[in-house]
């Protein structure tokens, strides 16, 4: 298995971006991420840029696929615990 097949959509479109320079996309791509996940946890998340905001995330630069990996792992565990 390839490492494109490996990735979901969010991974892909944030990739893109990175490769493209486009760093200030990412963070769009992870709230909504945090928008998905809390939805497939039960919960609506009514402003997902507030939410990113109150959790610090919105503060993060992200330069390369594995820090928005991490960005995208701790978000899902903020999300988890506030469901």
């Amino acid at each position: 298995m390839s490492d494109n097949e490996m990735l979901d959509e969010f991974d892909k479109k944030a990739k893109k971006f990175l490769e493209s320079g486009k760093k200030e996309r990412v963070l769009d791509i992870l709230r909504e991420f945090a928008l998905v996940v809390s939805y497939d946890n039960g919960k609506e998340l009514d402003n997902p840029k507030r939410f990113m905001d109150q959790q610090g995330f919105d503060e993060i630069e992200i330069d390369d696929f594995t820090e928005y990996q991490v960005a995208k792992s701790m978000i899902r565990d903020q999300v988890k615990r506030s469901a």
